[in-house]
């Protein structure tokens, strides 16, 4: 793919001095989006350091082989950055790269009516640098692009929680994002089931004032029992991704979505949620950014509260009202630093957060294999690779741990996840 031939068709928020050049950014901030995976701190810091151009003519070069390069090449073409000790996901880019169809997707979004936003746009929310190395390389935005910078501006709180949710939550969950929109407050939230699609409905019957962030991209927004919810979010608001449009949700992808919820809200807000809720990343997340993070109390004999009660005994804000999270809120800058207070999480010395309510023992490299393979249908490893983000070798190595694990199986050079057989009980 070269760079130079890809016509982007979606209006970008800030004109630059020179246009030429701020539409090549355009196009490799889009194609970075296709590349790593959302979060990617190696990509980050790789775009920062060379900037998206550089950074991805680099991978180009290394692209033009036909067979997987080694390290020792790798790592020579982006000197003098200094690549991590695994370069898996690095391979895993280049794979991608020799895939990639990045003019098809921007004409899908520009057929949509839709934007990319970039940093240093007119209507960039600023809020998302304090995520760092790891903040969206550039966001695909369906709906009203300017809504995404009024986020920033007029204030917004997160909702979220469980996805089978209580008629409790969901009336809580309902009335505050009623109380905080008809306060000229924005809701973000993930357009999920259960208490995301209450919040967004509450925001949208109290003035509309709510944005949604997917796991995927924006070509078939999910879940689609939800189109009509939707439909309606984008009349006064948007739906916003950091995937390409055709890239279809991940279990991964949505954790790595719940960090843009809580850096785009002033206020997190868990209204319901099980003791391993994503909704409790979201909250971990807004720790990490410097948010307020807050609970709504439910029944002691819950299973559905017992996150939101844990959040509560290490810190947490307890809230019932609008006008409780309204005090909490605070103005937002880019500079904005976690305070103390809230859920516990640390560092290890790769810089990978370990989450008290949240955390998982499998590697990442494992979890990203796993989460590609296929039910049923048995898959090549290069679509393996392809999807996990990983070159073959280290795809390989994977499949082959998982295959002794008992966890995948192999036929003919080729992959699925292993059936659980049937009890014969």
């Amino acid at each position: 793919m070269e760079i130079e031939n890809v016509n982007p068709k979606p209006t970008v928020g800030a004109q630059g001095e020179n246009a030429a050049s701020r539409e090549t950014e355009v196009q490799a901030r889009a194609a970075w989006t296709a590349l790593a995976d959302p979060g990617d701190v190696t990509a980050g810091k790789l775009v920062e350091f060379f900037g998206p151009v550089s950074a991805l003519d680099r991978l180009a070069e290394l692209a033009k082989t036909a067979t997987e390069p080694d390290d020792v090449k790798i790592r020579s073409c982006f000197r003098p950055f200094v690549l991590p000790p695994s370069l898996g996901k690095i391979s895993g880019w280049i794979l991608r790269f020799q895939h990639l169809e990045l003019s098809r997707e921007l004409d899908l979004l520009a057929e949509a009516g839709g934007t990319l936003l970039i940093p240093g746009d007119a209507n960039w929310p600023e809020t998302l640098d304090t995520l760092g190395a790891d903040k969206p390389l550039a966001l695909w935005v369906r709906g009203n692009p300017e809504t995404v910078k009024e986020t920033e501006v007029e204030g917004a709180v997160a909702l979220v929680g469980a996805r089978s949710a209580t008629r409790y939550g969901v009336s809580v969950a309902g009335e505050l994002g009623y109380g905080l929109a008809e306060k000229g407050i924005w809701v973000v939230s993930g357009g999920a089931y259960g208490i995301d699609a209450a919040g967004h409905r509450g925001a949208l019957a109290g003035g509309g004032k709510t944005l949604s962030v997917q796991a995927g991209g924006l070509g078939e927004l999910y879940p689609a029992m939800n189109a009509s919810l939707f439909a309606q979010i984008l009349e006064t608001g948007a739906i916003i991704s950091e995937m390409p449009w055709s890239q279809t949700p991940q279990r991964r992808y949505f954790l790595s979505r719940n960090r843009l919820i809580s850096a785009l809200s002033q206020v997190v807000v868990v209204v319901e949620a099980g003791a391993r809720s994503g909704a409790i990343s979201t909250a971990n997340h807004g720790v990490e950014q410097g948010r307020a993070v807050a609970a709504v109390p439910g029944q002691v004999t819950s299973c559905a509260s017992v996150g939101c009660h844990e959040l509560i005994r290490q810190g947490a804000t307890l809230v019932t009202s609008p006008d409780d999270v309204v005090e909490l809120m605070q103005p937002l800058t880019a500079s904005a630093r976690p305070r103390n207070g809230g859920p516990d999480t640390s560092q290890n010395a790769e810089g990978v957060v370990s989450r008290s309510l949240f955390s998982g023992l499998m590697k990442p490299e494992t979890s990203k294999v796993l989460d590609s393979l296929p039910k049923r249908v048995w898959a090549q490893p290069e679509k393996i690779a392809q999807k996990a983000g990983l070159g073959i070798s280290a795809t390989l190595s994977e499949l082959g741990l998982l295959e002794l694990e008992g966890r995948v199986e192999a036929w003919e050079g080729r992959y699925r996840l292993a059936q659980v057989p049937l009890s014969s009980a």
